[in-house]
């Protein structure tokens, strides 16, 4: 018997130590609710041996196996003999198996540089007192999803916390036919509570861009005034809409980094106040504290092309929810 367990951990462990990469044995130790960090092995296979020992002691071999199986469906994994008093899915589980894996957004690289910020009138006959003076800004690199969040991403959210899902869902679900749609009445602190639960289960600062970032991200370096170029073109974005259409439906109209839906589909939170220009980082424009409205970019399906341009901005009061407001994720410098 003993040799039989033996080499069912010998299996398991080739399995988390030959196809698992850091990020995917920290999400499994997070639906087994194993602290990934408080595993004292040194490198991958150190700390999936611990995990596999570690669930052995607990009985929780079955729910190991199990939990590697929803995480990663492409893998031939041995049978586990389940106890009878086997423990219900949790609710990490219950997440994997309702949206299916991956529920992570897909990540673009803004390396580090100076870009054009705001609207030179000019230019654009369409610039905004508020989007001026245009100026020279330089961002250290980070990371952007190429998307907004998904319905189908923040179900994942959801039914991991217990957190309150938008108020048109029934039954704690998105409506079939639109999970890759933006999900869409989600206030900022909405939004912020679910970078927090992404940065606590992968480990990464997620957070909401900071509108300078979201700008570099949608228009590039040279100042452009929509992310293709300087020309309106509707077929690029599909706006206007009569709702919501599903994330990187028009890759036509991607941004020099390759965002999507960065003019139209929904305005997007970032974590910045609405402060004039010039923009500077650390004026106070950036906390995260203040009871102030908050800066939406990217315009919607149902506005004019004029609020699709890069450098149009809005704000709102953080608690707001509506049909047409929706965010994506970063992962900034600290």
């Amino acid at each position: 018997m003993e040799g039989d367990s033996q080499t069912l951990r010998i299996q398991l462990h080739r399995i988390l130590n030959g196809r698992f990469d850091e990020e995917d044995l920290r999400l499994l130790c997070f639906y087994l609710e194993v602290d990934y960090d408080g595993l004292g092995g040194r490198g991958k296979a150190a700390r999936a041996m611990e995990l596999i020992q570690h669930c052995a002691r607990h009985g929780q071999l079955p729910k190991l196996a199990q939990s590697g199986m929803e995480l990663r469906p492409d893998i031939a994994w041995p049978t586990v003999p389940a106890p009878e008093d086997k423990a219900p899915p949790s609710a990490e589980s219950r997440a994997r198996l309702v949206t299916g894996q991956p529920f992570l957004p897909d990540i673009v690289l803004i390396p580090a540089g100076k870009f054009l910020m705001g609207s030179d009138p000019r230019k654009d006959g369409c610039a905004r007192d508020d989007e001026q003076p245009q100026h020279v800004l330089f961002l250290p690199e980070y990371h952007i999803a190429r998307t907004p969040v998904t319905n189908d991403q923040y179900l994942a959210f959801t039914l991991a916390t217990g957190y309150a899902p938008p108020a048109p869902w029934e039954d704690g679900k998105p409506s079939p036919g639109v999970e890759r749609h933006p999900a869409v009445l989600v206030s900022w602190h909405d939004a912020m509570a679910y970078c927090r639960w992404l940065a606590k289960i992968t480990g990464k600062p997620y957070a909401l861009p900071s509108e300078a970032e979201w700008e570099k991200g949608a228009r590039g370096t040279d100042g452009r005034i929509f992310p293709w170029g300087d020309q309106w073109d509707p077929a690029r974005c599909g706006t206007p809409a009569v709702g919501t259409t599903p994330t990187g439906a028009c890759p036509q109209g991607a941004s020099p980094y390759g965002l999507q839906d960065v003019a139209g589909n929904v305005w997007e939170w970032t974590r910045s106040l609405g402060t004039k220009y010039p923009y500077i980082a650390d004026d106070g424009r950036e906390g995260l504290e203040a009871k102030a409205p908050r800066v939406v970019r990217g315009g919607s399906f149902n506005n004019p092309w004029a609020y699709l341009r890069c450098a149009s901005r809005l704000c709102y009061d953080p608690s707001v929810r509506d049909r047409d407001i929706g965010f994506r994720i970063v992962i900034s410098p600290p």
